[in-house]
């Protein structure tokens, strides 16, 4: 168990440092929110069945105000992927998750208030399905008191990423476009945005000590 550990947590910190060449592998790799009615689920109970990008809901026009909503980040358009980073923001008037699944067997961090961020791992490689896959990395449960977007942000430097599996030496590539969500206003779609508080090697490690 502790060997397992060691390599998740190897495996976690390279997701830190996407190169500026990207591989052959995940060259077109995106990443969605998705929101639905607040409901009783799990990462195995429940959850959307996403089968397209029409499947994808990114926006409400009208709610009655507060609204309980379950909010997924699904990533697709990969290859095969062994984990991913990303943040998660939204207005800070809504406060903060009453919940949050993290959907994967290993991770790093939580997303708990706005602009919180999250690494995961899998042991099993996840395939793509020749971009046909859709991959619920995480999911939250949060109330929205007002109109507002919930935006994926890049944490770890400045970049959304997608990691390929150890055959391929762990090769890492950053997310090619994100389709963040809203209520009550139309949510941005087009390139991840920069962090607004990018990290350092010197911060994760810290978290360790």
């Amino acid at each position: 168990m502790r060997v397992q550990t060691l390599i998740a947590f190897v495996f976690l910190c390279a997701l830190v440092a996407c190169p500026a060449r990207a591989g052959h592998l995940n060259q077109h790799v995106k990443v969605s929110l998705h929101i639905e009615m607040h409901e009783d689920r799990s990462c195995s109970k429940n959850m959307p069945a996403i089968d397209s990008r029409d499947d994808l809901v990114h926006y409400w026009a009208e709610m009655t105000y507060p609204c309980d909503f379950d909010v997924f980040v699904v990533f697709y358009n990969f290859d095969e992927t062994a984990g991913v980073s990303f943040a998660l923001d939204w207005p800070e008037d809504w406060g903060s998750t009453w919940y949050t699944f993290v959907c994967a067997d290993h991770n790093l961090g939580n997303i708990t208030e706005p602009g919180d961020w999250v690494a995961t791992a899998y042991e099993d490689c996840q395939p793509g399905a020749e971009g046909g896959a859709f991959l619920p990395a995480a999911w939250a449960w949060l109330t929205a008191t007002g109109p507002g977007e919930l935006a994926l942000l890049p944490y770890f430097q400045d970049w959304i990423s997608v990691v390929a599996c150890e055959p391929n030496g762990w090769e890492e590539t950053c997310v090619e476009s994100v389709f963040h969500a809203g209520i009550g206003v139309m949510p941005y779609m087009g390139p991840p945005m920069v962090a607004t508080e990018p990290t350092t090697w010197g911060s994760i490690k810290a978290m360790f000590r």
